[in-house]
């Protein structure tokens, strides 16, 4: 944990040139990046606020798993969700790095108020990775910029189906 702040401190620039009010926004987002950090799920199911993040322990992809199987559920009213458009799911595949907007998955929960389960397929070449380094860390928002509470019910990975094994064999 110490670590973790030390290495987030160094991260901000700063010179004894600016003011608080240049500094301000970068402290602000040292202590979200922070605290997404230390939000961690220890169990399932795991709730949280609109714009709040939910990280899951480190998984280990096996050569079979092709996707992340996803249960969640989005609680608010009309207004609370207002422009609400995607869900999104951050991945990376070094235990060590920081979660970024060029590593994400977004997706939409369609329904409100019942939990609703999504088959999430991430790049080919992260889930490579994540099988030569032996790690997939993964961060949900699901209300991202909308207010409410949402819920992460259950995550697994998974194979993909074959198409006759979803038809029932028809």
């Amino acid at each position: 944990m110490p670590k973790l702040l030390a290495q987030r401190l160094k991260s901000i620039p700063h010179s004894a040139a600016r003011s608080v009010k240049t500094f301000a926004p970068d402290l602000a987002k040292f202590i979200t990046a922070t605290s997404y950090e230390l939000m961690g799920v220890k169990s399932l199911p795991a709730q949280a606020r609109g714009g709040e993040s939910l990280i899951l322990p480190k998984m280990s992809v096996g050569a079979d798993d092709a996707l992340l199987e996803v249960t969640l559920q989005l609680d608010g009213t009309r207004a609370e969700f207002g422009r609400y458009l995607y869900s999104k799911l951050y991945y990376t595949t070094h235990p060590q790095a920081q979660f970024s907007e060029d590593a994400v998955v977004c997706f939409e929960v369609r329904e409100r108020f019942s939990p609703q389960r999504l088959q999430i397929a991430l790049p080919d070449a992260a889930l490579r990775a994540a099988r030569a380094s032996g790690c997939l860390r993964v961060r949900i928002d699901g209300l991202p910029y909308s207010q409410g509470t949402w819920q992460l019910i259950e995550m697994r990975l998974g194979a993909v189906e074959n198409q006759a094994q979803r038809l029932g064999g028809l």
